[in-house]
């Protein structure tokens, strides 16, 4: 019985899903077959299972090892191998497994290999005669193979990071059916090509978002090449476009004061949110980002730009803040800087969370007659600007201490990143040198 239904299997078996002798892994089909009980004259119902067997076996990957199992990379035949009907002996594949240099990298890359046989097979795929369902398989066009791509990334990018690529596929898309590209095979896209699409945007568009649409595309296509999918990236060795990207300028130190006093007056969320990006250091976007529950004694945890998750210590010029929003709701899924003023549970995604403070910011900004060449951001800068300058000030550190010291408060990966930041800010400016001069003018 299966659900109250008479059974009927043939041949005998205990599962939805088996094997054979040879190894073959095979479906169970249920049929429904109705049939007439004569001695009762009732209509019953009763399931028939057919064992229909796959032509192949789920692709695995090969790992040679010596006599004590210990995996052979150099030397060692690593291949991808799986049976199919008909065939004697398993059908192996190489591609340049074996060039890969570390245990770590090839494994990982024979892993993926063996899945994307193992969806081609799923797909139809035929590899004698290299057909999908008794047809030639026809070439990933450049249409279908971006968005194949952009199918791939979406499980492993940021729901913002993953939006952008997909903006910027989009654009590409028009542009390529305009010009009669998006059908053709997907390794046929030159390189003039490409570069005649940066130039469309170019005309519209700043260098930096140009040089985001090259890096997005050619991300897609590396991606491609990784999983075996395609064999070349066509559009490798494009060079990106010069750019001057705008940046937030710190604010004075009486800019800063008056924005303070006007927001302490107007604007309490607000004045969080510009509390979070100086005395914690965070992006404009992780503070969108922070719930109740990241809140931990003298630790807070965030997404981050380049991690998955920072922990970040809770200074004790931020601690009374974060005290007063976590009493007026103690709802750990609730976010903690939103638009009702107080933590709560806001549905819209981080992107309209985000845009939702940068409008309300540009209101002050207006309303005060700040120029454009400021923002949120320019907070963090100040905050920058202003503990690298204590380092070596106050605490007397050289120039590469207090680099060290301010990294790790920034998270940054090194100090040539904070290095960097800091000139672009003016932080490293050198002190006044007139006592060197021993001439006037």
């Amino acid at each position: 019985m299966l659900h109250g239904v008479p059974v009927r299997f043939r041949p005998e078996v205990q599962s939805t899903e088996t094997r054979n002798n040879s190894g073959f892994p095979c479906f169970l089909t249920l049929i429904l077959i109705d049939h007439q009980n004569k001695t009762r004259n009732k209509t019953r119902n009763t399931i028939e299972v057919k064992i229909v067997k796959k032509p192949y076996s789920i692709p695995k990957l090969h790992i040679p090892r010596d006599d004590r199992g210990k995996p052979i990379v150099k030397g060692g035949d690593w291949f991808v191998w799986f049976r199919y009907e008909g065939q004697k002996h398993p059908l192996k594949y190489r591609k340049d497994l074996n060039r890969i240099p570390t245990y770590r990298e090839r494994k990982k890359v024979g892993q993926a290999l063996a899945q994307v046989y193992h969806e081609m097979l799923k797909d139809g795929w035929n590899p004698l005669e290299n057909k999908y369902n008794n047809k030639t398989a026809a070439p990933l066009t450049v249409g279908s193979a971006i968005d194949k791509a952009l199918s791939i990334k979406e499980n492993q990018v940021a729901t913002s990071t993953y939006r952008a690529y997909k903006s910027h596929v989009e654009t590409f898309k028009t542009w390529c059916e305009s010009k009669n590209i998006l059908g053709k095979p997907a390794e046929d896209l030159t390189r003039q090509e490409f570069s005649q699409f940066l130039d469309h945007i170019e005309k519209k568009q700043q260098g930096t978002s140009v040089n985001n649409h090259k890096r997005t595309i050619n991300l897609l296509y590396n991606e491609l090449v990784k999983k075996f999918i395609l064999d070349r990236n066509p559009i490798a060795g494009v060079d990106s476009r010069k750019s001057k990207p705008k940046k937030n300028t710190p604010y004075s130190p009486d800019q800063l004061k008056t924005i303070i006093e006007y927001l302490r007056e107007n604007d309490l969320t607000l004045l969080n949110y510009v509390r979070l990006m100086m005395f914690g250091f965070l992006r404009t976007i992780e503070v969108v980002r922070l719930k109740v529950g990241d809140i931990e004694q003298d630790v807070m945890r965030v997404d981050t730009k380049t991690d998955a998750r920072a922990y970040i210590k809770i200074i004790d010029s931020l601690r009374p803040a974060l005290d007063q929003l976590i009493e007026q709701n103690s709802d750990k899924e609730a976010y903690l800087i939103t638009r009702f003023n107080k933590p709560h549970r806001w549905i819209p995604d981080e992107k309209s969370r985000y845009d939702h403070f940068q409008r309300r910011f540009k209101k002050v900004k207006d309303e005060l007659g700040i120029g454009s060449d400021y923002g949120l951001y320019s907070f963090r800068h100040n905050a920058a600007f202003a503990i690298y300058r204590s380092f070596i000030n106050d605490d007397g550190l050289t120039d590469n201490k207090a680099l060290e010291q301010t990294s790790k408060i920034m998270r940054h990966k090194s100090t040539e990143v904070t290095r960097k930041y800091l000139r672009d800010i003016g932080a490293t400016l050198p002190a006044d040198y007139s006592h060197r001069f021993k001439f006037d003018l």
